[in-house]
This record gives C-alpha cells, structure tokens and sequence, in this order.
C-alpha cells in the first residue's frame, strides 16, 4: 500500500513540473544595466534578452530604448561569432562579433511592408560579380544612381543617372569610362521619342534640335552625273511649263507633301545640289549665247 510520504513526493513533483512548464512560456528581458555594453565574451552558449539604452549599444543618433536579442551558439571562437538583433522604433538592427574582439557596425535590416514596397535608407549598394549598382540617397533634390562595371577597379565609377544639385532640373545621363559611349536600344521595333508619347521613327523629336555639326550617311547616287555630255538637261521652256503646271521644281517635294512627310535631309541636299547643278549648266549656255551674240554684233 502506497504510503503518504510517497503521494506527497509524487504530488510535489507534478507541482514542480507544472511550474517549470509555466516558467518556460515566456523568456525574461533583463533590466540591469541598460548604460553597459557587454562584450562578446560575455556571453557563452545562451540566448539572451536584455532592456539598453541606444547609446550604450552603438544607437547614439536614435532615441527610445533598444530591446537586445544576442544569440552565442558557443563558448568560444571555435564555435564561430555570437550575434545580435537590436529591435528599435527605427526598425531592426543585425550586429555580430568575436569572442576577445569588439562588436562589429550595427547594419539593417530591409523590411517589406504589407503594400509590397521596400524602403531603404541611406546610399544603397546591390553588387554580384565584381559589379554593382548604387542608388544615392536623395538629399537637397540630389538623387542619382551609379554603376560600377569596372571588375578591375570595382571601387571606381563607370557612371551615374540622376539629378544634380539643389534647384537642377536636369537629368543626366554620365559614363565615365573613357571612349565610353551611351547608347540607346528600343527592344524589337521600339523608338525612341523627346517630346513625343509615341515616336513614329527610331527618333522623333518635338522640337528644336541644335548641333554644331550634321552628318547624313545615306547610299545615295550623288547628282555629279548632271555634268556628264549625256546628260538630258531639260529646256528652259519645258522647266517652265512644269512649273506653270505644278507651282514646284521638278523632283522637289510640294508644300503639301512636306506638310504631310517631313523632308529627308539627305535625299533633299540631294535633289538641291541637283537642281544648282542645272542651273550652273543653264547659266554656260546662257553665257555661250551672250557671248555669241556679242561676236556677231562685233562682226557687223
């Protein structure tokens, strides 16, 4: 028959047990020494909660207090780097640091908010290969984007896109690798358009384009065939029926075609070169018949 002191152990055990598992629901934040920051030797093969203020832990610019989550998987450097979670209004923070060493730089993490949009502070790296992309924070209107493609010198700058400094509405468009060219390639039948919502050519322009200097490259047949013996140089009366008829040069565009079509630079220093051609042939044989006449009246 089982005795009383044996129930009385066996009920003191439940009650210890039932103890233990309500203890083990929730973990204490400790409240001791929120000024202190305790190295990495501190802590060995625990995980630990604990109540700091932010200048005590490295957050010096941010205010509030910091709840520290540090993890130490092992008693020493064997066991590699104990960790840390800071959790602030500002967000949440990831540091880690060696057994005999000091804590690293505090880095944060990138949080996604239930919109989808992620937001990150601050100048921002995203880097693979030897390469990487930098977004610039904005400050005072300054916002850019830089590209370093350079796996030689991956530290140096292959160009930027963004806007200059305060008050600068321009955007810019830099590579700064030298010879290096910018380049635009609309994908399939894609155009490119300044001023325009759908370009109807690779380029359209709405506007005024101002260059110092043009070049056409066109295969085109240059008009120096004009001054060869078998050329057909049209009458003067038959250039003048034409231009009764249709109020334009022969091969010239209309009024109303370069209302419609635009004009070809190219094909229209062409047709222009042509036509002055023409006219220089016309202008020797009108100076052949001065000349003739004058003999004549000479001759009398």
């Amino acid at each position: 028959m089982i005795n009383r002191r044996t129930v009385l152990l066996a009920l003191l055990f439940v009650l210890c047990c039932n103890y233990s598992f309500a203890q083990s629901e929730y973990l204490i934040v400790k409240d001791t020494a929120r000024a202190y920051q305790e190295p990495p030797s501190y802590f060995k093969q625990q995980v630990d909660y604990r109540f700091k203020n932010p200048d005590a832990v490295g957050f010096s610019p941010l205010r509030g207090y910091v709840g520290l989550m540090t993890i130490a998987p092992w008693r020493d450097n064997t066991g590699n780097k104990n960790y840390q979670l800071g959790f602030l209004e500002a967000g949440v923070y990831y540091r880690q640091g060696a057994h005999g060493g000091t804590w690293e730089d505090w880095h944060k993490l990138v949080m996604t908010a239930p919109s989808g949009v992620t937001t990150l502070d601050g100048y921002t790296k995203i880097t693979r290969g030897g390469a990487n992309l930098a977004l610039g924070p904005g400050v005072a209107d300054h916002s850019f984007m830089s590209f370093f493609a350079r796996s030689n010198t991956p530290e140096t700058r292959s160009g930027w896109m963004g806007y200059g400094a305060s008050g600068d509405k321009t955007l810019s468009i830099t590579n700064e690798i030298d010879g290096g060219d910018i380049v635009l390639l609309p994908g399939g039948n894609g155009n490119v358009g300044i001023g325009v919502q759908a370009p109807p050519a690779k380029l359209t322009v709405n506007g005024v384009v101002l260059a110092t200097r043009m070049r056409v490259s066109q295969n085109l047949t240059w008009p120096d065939f004009v001054f060869k013996k078998d050329y057909q140089l049209p009458s003067l009366q038959e250039l003048d029926t034409y231009i009764q008829q249709h109020q334009h040069l022969p091969e010239i565009p209309s009024a109303q075609d370069i209302a419609r079509d635009g004009q070809d630079l190219g094909e229209m220093n062409r047709l222009l070169l042509k036509k002055l051609e023409e006219v220089t042939l016309y202008i020797i044989q009108q100076d052949k018949r001065i000349n003739a006449l004058e003999q004549q009246l000479k001759n009398k």
